[in-house]
């Protein structure tokens, strides 16, 4: 059974890691399609940012449902609480 804290983990790396893609490709098609301003250039850094946090914040942890993260990080061990 999931506890309390690995459920939260989980969600949270799930939730920065869908919302990073999302800007990263919304950025994407806003450089292909050649809309003026700096608005793809702030959602692509920020989608990296999160992206990367879903792989190396707080909460990531071999609990978060993976072995191994994106960036090529490796998934912390032990208790969520415990690696604050």
């Amino acid at each position: 059974m999931i506890k309390r804290g690995e459920w939260f983990s989980f969600r949270v790396t799930r939730l920065l890691f869908s919302v990073g893609v999302m800007l990263i490709g919304s950025a994407v098609m806003r450089l292909i399609l050649a809309f003026p301003g700096d608005v793809a250039w702030v959602l692509l850094l920020l989608g990296m940012l999160l992206v990367a946090l879903a792989t190396r914040g707080p909460w990531d942890s071999v609990s978060s449902g993976r072995n191994r993260s994106v960036l090529g990080f490796r998934a912390r061990s032990g208790s969520d609480a415990a690696d604050l």
